[in-house]
């Protein structure tokens, strides 16, 4: 692939396909990044296409992306459709010469994004998927603390995504999510999932729980524990959706100290070695105070100061990084793949337990 060089001159072409709320905050994004234009929407529902396109003042869009495709002339397709649709839009976007982005899940199964990857390689394009969660201030912080090794061996990583019961997706019937494998739980499980590859290699999963406390018909369960086995460490991944109000988080454990994250309110909690005696206990439970505050106030200040970067838009900053500078995508297919093998390994489990 040729290089792309950096310059005042560059001008990046963006055609998005799917027009639905995760379009609206790309849409947001893009309009940030200098060089950067959305020329072309598309999306089946004629009305969601038009009504997208005048509102982000774009002149072209289309209900068949490949027509899109083949009328446009542009840089990058930007997927954010089902993720039954995925395999095929970014199959045909290679094939036409586009750079693509792509939402997770990136495809139902292993074996789609296999193809995918063959794909990439003959067409000699970058393919990126969203993994936000990662991108997010507080769990970037969190991984180069690990990579320093300041956190020492790492022992373990849990994770905790709680949501409420009216969760939207959850709560209508006809959501594309319940089609997936999984139903929201296929949707939701590659955050939790992502952010234990970040940390421990050699996943594999040991065992799964699940059952139902939401009177919901057609969604058979609503409470999931996941219990994985990796090279260097355990993992858990912990979803309700019967939980008071919506919040992630993550602990991180390591020989020197741990780290719990707070991906909602945007804090992270440095836990040293535990003291004996009570008097570096009281100390000890004072750093702890001191560093939930200070946490608190940057975050506080980054938003005001309008410097705060969602994950969603850190990533998709640094997928036209690695467009311009012909660089590895921030996130992979072949690290994609492995997130949707361990989904298929949870699903498998769940399988095997209901039999």
């Amino acid at each position: 692939m040729s290089v792309v060089r950096a310059g005042p001159w560059m001008n990046l072409k963006v055609l998005i396909v799917g027009c639905g709320a995760i379009a609206q905050q790309h849409m947001e994004v893009w309009q940030k990044i200098p060089n950067v234009h959305v020329i072309a929407v598309c999306d089946s529902n004629e009305r969601l296409a038009a009504k997208a396109a005048g509102a982000w003042g774009v002149s072209n869009y289309y209900t068949d992306p490949t027509s899109m495709l083949t009328h446009e002339k542009g840089s990058i397709v930007d997927v954010c459709t089902p993720p039954q649709t995925h395999m095929r839009l970014v199959l045909d976007s290679l094939s036409n010469g586009y750079h693509v982005l792509v939402e997770k899940p990136v495809a139902p199964t292993s074996q789609d994004v296999a193809t995918m990857i063959e794909a990439q390689g003959k067409a000699c394009r970058k393919v990126g998927v969203i993994h936000n969660w990662l991108f997010e201030p507080t769990m970037m912080r969190a991984v180069s603390v690990a990579r320093r090794n300041e956190l020492g061996e790492i022992l373990a990583v849990s994770t905790e995504v709680l949501q409420t019961q009216d969760d939207p997706m959850l709560s209508t019937r006809e959501h594309w999510c319940h089609s997936l494998p999984g139903g929201r739980f296929g949707e939701c499980l590659p955050h939790p999932i992502y952010i234990l590859q970040a940390f421990l290699s050699g996943l594999n999963v040991e065992s799964v729980v699940v059952r139902k406390v939401g009177d919901y018909s057609w969604v058979p369960f609503d409470e999931l524990y996941a219990v994985f086995k990796a090279k260097n460490g355990m993992g858990a991944a912990y979803l309700s959706f019967n939980a008071p109000n919506y919040s992630i988080f993550v602990d991180v454990y390591g020989s020197k100290k741990m780290l719990r994250i707070d991906l909602v309110g945007q804090t992270i909690w440095e836990v040293k070695r535990k003291i004996a005696n009570r008097v570096s206990k009281g100390a000890e439970n004072l750093r702890l105070a001191s560093n939930l505050v200070s946490s608190t106030l940057r975050s506080a200040i980054l938003v005001s100061s309008h410097r705060w970067r969602s994950g969603h838009e850190t990533y998709i900053r640094a997928f036209v990084e690695s467009i311009v500078r012909d660089t590895d995508p921030p996130v992979s297919l072949e690290e994609a793949r492995e997130n949707a093998r361990l989904i298929e390994q949870t699903m498998t489990a769940i399988g095997q337990r209901a039999a």
